[in-house]
């Protein structure tokens, strides 16, 4: 049991030299960004700009974007630019301002109000092998965060990865790439999606 404590010791303390990390879902980071929604005061432009922003990336494609939200008295439609050359649709997003009601005909309908109040708790590594930055960078390498977002499947596995901001370096990025993908979870019901920050390339 000692020998165990002292492993594990052992592998935070590399985790934590390796660079700090932080774990959210996208519905806790939308629900960061939008602040608290008074549905009886209506979803402001601002605040469907970024839940047209997290449909899209989630339910669309995570290539290409949304055009700003257009006012439509008791809603927002979000036209979505679809692709790398932003090929505007034919089917918009609309968000009901009062009911925090999120639609688009050919995807799922989704709750504001159920994202907001998502409490789920964010499972955690049961194997978490360290990031192992490269020994030699650029002179001009700097500390950034590398975010990632990927599914854990209920086998506890690592699907989907795919990077939301890059460092930069492809030698950082990829050391990052290799770590997560060999991080396993423990068994679960249903998959999630999670997003790590990643701070890397502090030399």
């Amino acid at each position: 049991m000692k020998y165990a404590l002292a492993a594990l010791m052992i592998a935070i303390g590399a985790c934590s030299a390796a660079g700090a990390h932080d774990t959210t879902t996208p519905e806790q980071e939308l629900a960061s960004e939008i602040g608290k929604a008074d549905l009886k005061v209506g979803i402001t432009f601002e605040q469907a700009n970024a839940i047209a922003r997290f449909y899209y990336q989630h339910h669309i494609s995570s290539c290409g974007g949304a055009a700003p939200a257009v006012d439509r008295g008791s809603r927002w439609e979000v036209t979505p630019l679809i692709g790398a050359a932003g090929t505007p649709s034919k089917i918009p997003l609309v968000i009901e301002k009062h009911t925090g009601m999120i639609s688009r005909k050919d995807g799922p309908t989704l709750s504001l109000a159920v994202i907001l109040a998502s409490k789920e708790a964010l499972p955690q590594p049961i194997q978490m092998v360290a990031v192992t930055w490269p020994k030699r960078l650029p002179s001009d390498t700097h500390n950034v965060t590398i975010r990632v977002q990927f599914v854990v499947l209920p086998s506890g596995a690592i699907s989907d990865f795919e990077f939301e901001h890059s460092s930069g370096r492809l030698e950082c990025d990829l050391a990052v790439r290799r770590a997560v993908d060999s991080w396993r979870y423990a068994p679960r019901k249903e998959p999630i999606t999670l997003v790590e920050s990643i701070e890397t390339c502090t030399y």
